[in-house]
């Protein structure tokens, strides 16, 4: 699947591409209710760019990612507060690796965010921030 919508993110017309990059993005009910010319273009200027160009920056990101393993490292965290939070629909950073990667971090928190996909910051940046005041203990 993620082979997928990278393919659909690089190949077609711009639109397309836009809209794929959505679909990773945003919640289908958040896609529902979308405009998504109009979804794609504040998402665009909140992130910088336009959404049906893929900066060739996102490529060596993947290998980086696809090289790095700090997994014998995590129980160093062990004493550092650790709040793990997938996103329930992310098929990029699936919810499973969350919770291997909070299980690998001794004390790690895990939460898990649902109905939200991989832009959950963006959709609902104000659940995210009470998650992490919680976390951090600040009071409100």
């Amino acid at each position: 699947p993620v082979l997928w919508m990278g393919i659909r993110t690089r190949l077609g017309s711009r639109r397309m591409r836009r809209n794929a990059f959505l679909r990773i993005l945003y919640s289908t009910d958040r896609l529902r209710a979308a405009d998504f010319p109009q979804l794609a273009a504040e998402t665009a200027r909140l992130i910088g760019r336009d959404l049906a160009e893929s900066p060739p920056i996102l490529m060596k990101q993947l290998q980086a990612c696809a090289r790095h393993h700090l997994h014998p490292r995590l129980d160093e965290l062990a004493r550092t507060p650790t709040l793990v939070v997938s996103a329930e629909h992310d098929v990029i950073a699936c919810p499973a690796y969350g919770r291997d990667l909070a299980a690998a971090i001794p004390g790690a928190e895990f939460v898990l965010h649902p109905g939200m996909a991989h832009g959950n910051l963006l959709e609902q940046p104000a659940w995210l921030n009470e998650r992490l005041l919680r976390h951090f203990g600040v009071e409100r």
